[in-house]
């Protein structure tokens, strides 16, 4: 091919696969598709690993960088994982110059953003996240369930162990200091499950902690932006999401539906019955103190119908019925 060799210099393999999409062959295509949801799948997987996933041989996967200018995939390769290196290195002011990109006004700026969630969403829920099912059994009958997360990420932990919370005991969130989360784990044993979110740029502490609740035989899901996330070397069970950024803050809508997923999941695996006495008994607690707002009626404010009640819980009244003086 004319220009075989000369891509090696691009910082990504995202553009010249655009560029080159219409010309790309069946085969080709599924591998293009791989590689958009996750340059970094390329990074860190080996010819014949690519081939697998894609489902095509890999004699295709070497048309393939050969379709895209590279003499090999070696040097496709290379590519990608300055491109993976770049992302995870990349500090806030970065952040803040990639999110001015191509964004002439706001009214740009809500359909790039709204556009690129979306897109995260698709390319990690289109086909179910391997190991979701076993995490799901496990996050319903475990012992203790502790969920993990620092910094952007201790948001979706807190709301996974929050929720799961309603429905089963023994679920605590480590969201906080590294000493108070390796104090949590004092009790923790073996076949115990931790939930561990951590996104780029990569904290530390939730390292230690993984590593921490590894050797001592617990359960470890890591759920990360990155399988070369630096707390995957502690467990195998990772689950990536594709969480593509606009802003200078890493998007976090596809943590919190994988949250929301979880979360639905475990209520229908658990018995009905013990949830529901559950969540009845937390009812009544909140109704003896006197937790939540009433309106005049009696009603709390989520019993209550929004389209008879205005915001100050007096009844409606239409705009035109109302006094303007």
């Amino acid at each position: 091919m004319q220009n075989q060799g000369k891509a090696t210099g691009r910082e990504s393999l995202i553009p010249l696969i655009r560029d080159r999409l219409a010309d790309l062959t069946p085969s080709e295509r599924l591998l293009a598709d791989i590689i958009m949801q996750s340059e970094e799948i390329v990074a860190l997987s080996t010819a014949g690993e690519l081939a697998r996933m894609a489902g095509v041989s890999e004699a295709s996967v070497s048309r393939f960088s050969g379709a895209l200018g590279f003499a090999r995939y070696s040097d496709m390769q290379a590519v990608a994982r300055r491109a993976v290196m770049r992302l995870l290195h990349l500090d806030v002011p970065d952040r803040l110059d990639r999110s001015y990109e191509g964004a002439a006004s706001f009214g740009e700026m809500l359909h790039t953003v709204v556009e690129r969630d979306s897109e995260n969403l698709w390319y990690t829920f289109r086909q179910a996240p391997p190991l979701l099912e076993t995490l799901v059994q496990d996050l319903s009958e475990a012992r203790r369930v502790y969920c993990l997360g620092a910094r952007s990420a201790s948001y979706p932990a807190g709301y996974l162990a929050f929720s799961i919370n309603f429905m089963r005991s023994g679920v605590y969130s480590l969201c906080g200091d590294v000493g108070d989360g390796i104090n949590a784990l004092l009790d923790a044993e073996p076949g115990d499950v931790m939930v561990a979110f951590a996104n780029a740029r990569y904290v530390r502490d939730t390292t230690t902690l993984v590593k921490t609740a590894s050797e001592g035989g617990l359960k470890v899901y890591l759920v990360s932006d990155s399988l070369a996330c630096p707390s995957s070397q502690y467990t195998d069970r990772v689950i990536p999401l594709r969480c593509e950024s606009v802003g200078i803050v890493p998007s976090l809508v596809s943590f919190f539906s994988l949250v929301n997923v979880l979360v639905a999941a475990v209520g229908v695996y658990l018995d009905r019955g013990e949830v529901g006495s559950r969540l009845e008994d937390l009812e009544d607690k909140y109704l003896r103190a006197d937790y939540y707002h009433r309106f005049p009626s009696g009603e709390t404010w989520c019993e209550g119908s929004l389209e008879e009640m205005d915001f100050e819980g007096e009844p409606a009244t239409d705009v035109a019925d109302r006094d303007t003086s």
